[in-house]
C-alpha cells in the first residue's frame, strides 16, 4: 500500500480544525466569565497555548513531509 501524505487539503483542514478549536477556547474564555480565580484562568490559558503549539507542530510536519511517499509492505 502506498500512502501519499500532506496534500493541500490536509494542511487546510489542520488550520481550520486547530483555528476553530482555539477560537472556541478564546470565545469561552472572554465571554464565559466562569473563570473566577487566577488558577482556573491559568489552566485555560495553558490549554490554549498547548492547542496552538500542537497546531503549529502538526502543520509544519505536514509541510516537511509534503512530497513524501510512505510504502507499507508485508
Amino acid at each position: 500500500m502506498v500512502v501519499h501524505n500532506a496534500r493541500a487539503q490536509q494542511k487546510l483542514l489542520t488550520i481550520l480544525f486547530y483555528g476553530g478549536f482555539e477560537y472556541l477556547l478564546l470565545l469561552g474564555f472572554f465571554l464565559g466569565k466562569i473563570y473566577n480565580n487566577p488558577k482556573e484562568s491559568l489552566i485555560v490559558v495553558q490549554i490554549m497555548f498547548g492547542v496552538l503549539l500542537l497546531g503549529f507542530v502538526t502543520y509544519f510536519l505536514l509541510i516537511k513531509f509534503a512530497n513524501s511517499v510512505f510504502i507499507f509492505a508485508k
